[in-house]
């Protein structure tokens, strides 16, 4: 088909596992892509695509559509004014046990997400401790705890308790304010506390944290997947030539450094 007829862009959205075995043959056509994430589950065959895309001119875009959330802009401002203390990040994931091969590939599969975040606000970060356990299956791990640091110093501990009661969340401490994103569609900052006196009934002091401020994935409600309609923006304007928004798409770069730290985090 790419071949017999006029293509102004490629959409790829075949299964996570198939795109590893399809990009390469797509992306030699050298055709505008937006593709849906893991676009390869190896850093080998990564490397290959950037090599390939080296010789090329054209626009290549992955699916991570929480870049394109309204608020990321609003909480990269706010890191800029105000020095982080550490970070703590929980991806509970959710899994059919029996499913082996998605065992072994959902860190790349779908835990890259909150990773594509972490990156987009805090820069590069490294293993520095952690530890995997298997407690649910014995054919691949599903217990994670990991110290990671950053280029700027400061620490991120990372949870992820496949299949636990638990939801995604990223909290960012500052001096004396938290934002937390829970869902990954949400996030408060919050300030201060509300102390609530013992009564009767409770009795026990209550430290409530009080919200400052409220930030949302999409403006007003929509019928598209939060982030979709936004990302598919930007890829169709940079594509026409035209003034896009201002967004940070993430790059092959960062797909290369998200794959080096799930090796390194099964090393």
């Amino acid at each position: 088909m790419i071949d017999t007829e006029q293509i102004d862009a490629i959409i790829v959205t075949a299964s996570w596992k198939s795109i590893d075995e399809i990009i390469l043959p797509i992306l030699k056509y050298n055709i505008p892509c937006m593709i849906e994430k893991p676009i390869a589950l190896t850093s080998n065959k990564i490397h290959k695509i950037i090599d390939l895309i080296k010789l090329q001119d054209t626009h290549i875009q992955i699916g991570y559509n929480r870049r394109f959330y309204h608020y990321t802009k609003d909480i990269i401002n706010y890191i800029n004014d105000n020095p982080i203390r550490s970070v703590i990040a929980e991806i509970p994931e959710s899994i059919n046990l029996t499913d082996i091969e998605l065992g072994q590939n959902l860190w790349i599969q779908n835990s890259t997400h909150v990773l594509d975040m972490m990156k987009l606000f805090f820069g590069k970060y490294y293993i520095i401790n952690k530890s995997l356990k298997k407690f649910l299956n014995n054919e691949y791990y599903d217990t994670f705890s990991l110290l990671l640091s950053t280029e700027n110093g400061f620490p991120i501990n990372i949870i992820s308790n496949w299949n636990a009661p638990s939801n995604f969340s990223l909290s960012i401490f500052f001096n004396d304010t938290v934002i937390k994103i829970s869902p990954l569609e949400y996030a408060c900052l919050y300030k201060g506390f509300d102390i609530i006196e013992p009564t009767v009934n409770s009795p026990v002091r209550k430290f409530n944290p009080i919200i400052e401020k409220e930030f949302y994935c999409s403006k007003e409600f929509d019928i598209f997947k939060p982030g979709f309609l936004n990302q598919h923006r930007y890829f169709f304007d940079l594509m026409g030539d035209k003034e896009k928004a201002d967004y940070n798409p993430t790059t092959l770069n960062d797909i290369l450094f998200y794959s080096h730290f799930i090796e390194s985090l099964y090393e």
